[in-house]
């Protein structure tokens, strides 16, 4: 797994939250190079969003990445 910490606000109002195509690229890119399945992007504590999302990305291997707020 790799995880990254970002320490930038969520929009709950947007479909993906408020997560920036930069952020997924940029995890997506150490699916192929290291060779993980399962990715985390880790955002502050916010009042009014989803303690975690889940997503499936697509691509040869299907990773998973988990978007988490710190409680």
């Amino acid at each position: 797994m790799i995880a990254d910490a970002k320490w930038k606000l969520l929009n709950e109002a947007d479909r993906k939250p408020g997560i920036s195509s930069s952020d997924m690229y940029q995890l997506y890119t150490y699916t192929g190079r290291y060779k993980v399945d399962n990715l985390q992007l880790i955002y502050p504590a916010q009042a009014g969003l989803l303690y975690q999302y889940n997503y499936t990305l697509q691509g040869s291997n299907a990773p998973k990445l988990a978007v988490k707020r710190l409680r």
